[in-house]
């Protein structure tokens, strides 16, 4: 992952995955808002992000019950909170290399996993046009 200044060079090729309370960017992938008029396409988008949003909060509840400093991390500076989250990371995946057993007790509630954030109408002035083609292009085509 490249370490520019702008989203579009810290995700190079890749995306993040947001909310609806997130504005509708090229590399920020997040929901339809859900009013009662979505297409098939859009509906099956927004349970495929929320399945992959899902699987990703249930990494992140892993990580924190092996890796209790997560819940308060003392360090300040952002670089800093990467490197730690990102070694915690290298050391889950030895210790599932090496068969570390670990008893887990992880509980996640899917009420809570993901929140839907309520429409508001000047959120939509913040999306771009073109952010939005897009998203509907990845809807269309690549799931």
């Amino acid at each position: 992952m490249s370490t520019g200044d702008t989203l579009a060079e810290k995700c190079g090729d890749y995306y993040i995955l947001g909310d609806s309370g997130y504005p509708c960017l090229r590399h920020l992938l997040r929901p339809y808002k859900n009013r009662g008029q979505l297409t098939r396409v859009q509906r099956n988008y927004n349970c495929k992000l929320s399945s992959v949003r899902y699987k990703i909060e249930h990494c992140f509840s892993l990580l924190k019950q092996k890796f209790q400093q997560l819940y308060h991390v003392k360090l300040r500076k952002i670089d800093d909170i990467v490197d730690f989250i990102r070694r915690c990371c290298v050391l889950h995946n030895l210790a599932i290399d090496d068969d570390f057993t670990y008893e887990e007790n992880v509980e996640v509630n899917l009420a809570n996993a993901i929140p839907e954030v309520p429409y508001n109408e000047k959120e939509v002035e913040r999306d771009d046009l073109d952010e939005i083609r897009y998203r509907n292009f990845v809807a269309n085509n690549v799931l």
